[in-house]
């Protein structure tokens, strides 16, 4: 069901049952659908990257698919011109567990190339994006100061990477499919992150700060 249609049903229900709260007051007539069974759903698991399946995305940040080149018989390959970018954001995604759009708004102040900090500013409220600190390390500090030191005029209060959440989504969609890596989406970037950190035999309260969660059932 596209997203059109079911906000097409919910405002259909909401209409259905302010009219049934209007009998019921009314003219004391019970509410049928407090007897009727809730739907339920079972939420999707999100299995984290192998560290195969990272070597084979930042590849694919770099280079095109292997092709053989026509009338050649040896395999083509071919830096991209986006291969800075990508692989900047994907390991900065990757190694630090920050929301797209956190990461798509950090200016390059934000970014200590020295010793790898982060700096996560509050964005409108701050009920979803909470002021943090977070980390590289040092594969994804040096990505990211490759492609820093490449931006020409670039001034400390400019965005570290000049794309919105929904421009960002297809670029990493499309490296999935380049790799043949399923399920490439930027929430599983975040995920792998949080496995990885766990695995390590760190506590889930300083995971929990670290993702910039509320509370600790959010976290699990």
């Amino acid at each position: 069901m596209s997203p059109l249609a079911r906000a097409s049903v919910y405002l259909h229900w909401k209409g259905v049952r302010s009219l049934f709260h209007q009998v019921h007051d009314e003219l004391a007539i019970p509410r049928p659908y407090l007897k009727m069974p809730w739907p339920s759903f079972k939420r999707a698991h999100v299995k984290a990257f192998s560290e195969e399946e990272v070597r084979h995305l930042v590849k694919a940040c770099e280079y095109t698919v292997d092709k053989f080149h026509a009338g050649l018989s040896h395999v083509f390959h071919q830096r991209r011109p986006t291969a800075g970018r990508d692989k900047a954001m994907v390991l900065t995604l990757l190694d630090a567990g920050l929301r797209v759009g956190e990461c798509l708004r950090l200016q390059i102040q934000d970014v200590d190339l020295a010793t790898g900090e982060i700096i996560v500013a509050p964005y409108g409220t701050g009920k979803k994006t909470r002021p943090r600190m977070v980390m590289l390390g040092i594969t994804s500090r040096r990505a990211v100061w490759l492609y820093v030191a490449k931006l020409q005029g670039s001034d400390p209060f400019d965005r570290l990477l000049p794309l919105t959440p929904l421009a960002a989504r297809p670029p990493l969609s499309r490296l999935g499919e380049r790799v043949r890596v399923p399920n490439m989406h930027q929430h599983r970037l975040r995920h792998s992150f949080a496995t990885r950190y766990l695995r390590g035999g760190e506590a889930v309260f300083t995971l929990q700060r670290l993702l910039g969660h509320s509370d600790l059932a959010m976290t699990n």
